[in-house]
């Protein structure tokens, strides 16, 4: 292992991000680093590590950086035995650069590159340098980011790559909506708390995804009133069709599952609640008061309600 010429570096900063409290303790972060520096050394020459992100310099790579997010492996490692921590990250590591042609002709042949496509809902501040990739907005404090889907890693699309390919960034979200859409996605309907109507999206990876073109994807799930929706982790998001003014009651009483579910997943996304109508999501208004959030309507869904005499 490298992890003791790696401390000399001054570049390495080992404080704990804090979205990482209540994942693992400052120790515990501090092994996690050493063994992904270590094998990150093995990739290329190492420049940096800042706020859970390794950056080293690899000449298979263009661009003349390469960029680790730890968020996944740390919050993957917290479900783990420490005893277990090496091998799970050597394993993680070893799925990077398994064939560095294979990257370059990707981004040569679009027609190829166009069955890898696809996006990830994630956190708006979790990936460090993310103004360099290819992502845009579709849920209110949430970044949505095109990847490219192959050797079983999902590898975020660089601006400065898709050059090469020709095409604007809103013509290959329209290639990735469409191999989203084709994912395997489980959806359930059932009775939540025996009052309200609700509709479940379980996958590994592309559930948060799913739902961004939820009007195409599961029409079935909207109201009247369009939908409340909330995506707490990658693999887990929830519907609630608005029939009538439900939202908040619905809200009230699914908001602690919520909690549960970011603090079990390894990739939370958000505790927000969205109203979805007419193919947009708008964020429930927040208002901390004494120390608690109060959610209330947004104005536009309060006046349809309104002016619907509900």
């Amino acid at each position: 292992m490298s992890g003791l010429f790696s401390k000399k570096n001054k570049n390495i900063d080992r404080k704990r991000p804090d979205f990482y409290d209540g994942i693992v303790n400052q120790q515990e972060y501090e092994t996690i680093l050493e063994h992904a520096i270590s094998c990150a050394e093995q990739i290329g020459e190492l420049v940096m590590v800042a706020n859970g992100t390794i950056t080293i310099t690899n000449s298979d790579n263009q661009n003349g950086k390469t960029e680790f997010h730890l968020d996944n492996l740390v919050r993957r490692c917290s479900k783990n035995e420490a005893d277990d921590w090496e091998e799970l990250i050597i394993n993680h590591f070893r799925r990077f650069f398994s064939d560095s042609n294979k990257e370059k002709y990707i981004y040569k042949d679009f027609d190829f590159a166009s069955q890898m496509l696809k996006f990830l809902v994630r956190t708006y501040d979790i990936v460090e340098g993310k103004d360099d990739f290819v992502c845009r907005v579709d849920l209110p404090e949430t970044s949505t980011f095109l990847i490219l889907d192959y050797d079983e890693t999902f590898h975020f699309v660089r601006k400065d790559r898709i050059k090469e390919w020709d095409k604007t960034p809103e013509e290959l979200f329209e290639v990735a909506l469409e191999n989203v859409a084709a994912e395997e996605v489980e959806v359930k309907e059932f009775l939540w708390m025996e009052e309200f109507e609700m509709y479940t999206f379980f996958s590994d990876d592309f559930s948060a995804s799913f739902i961004v073109d939820l009007s195409h994807n599961a029409n079935f799930t909207i109201g009247q009133y369009g939908a409340v929706v909330t995506i707490p982790a990658k693999g887990s998001a929830f519907v609630h069709p608005l029939h009538e003014n439900t939202a908040l009651n619905f809200i009230a009483s699914f908001h602690e599952v919520q909690q549960e579910i970011m603090k079990e997943d390894e990739v939370p996304i958000t505790d927000k609640f969205y109203w979805y109508y007419q193919g947009k999501f708008v964020q429930f208004t927040e208002q901390e008061e004494s120390g608690k959030v109060h959610i209330s309507l947004p104005p536009d869904l309060k006046k349809l309600f309104k002016d619907s005499s509900l």
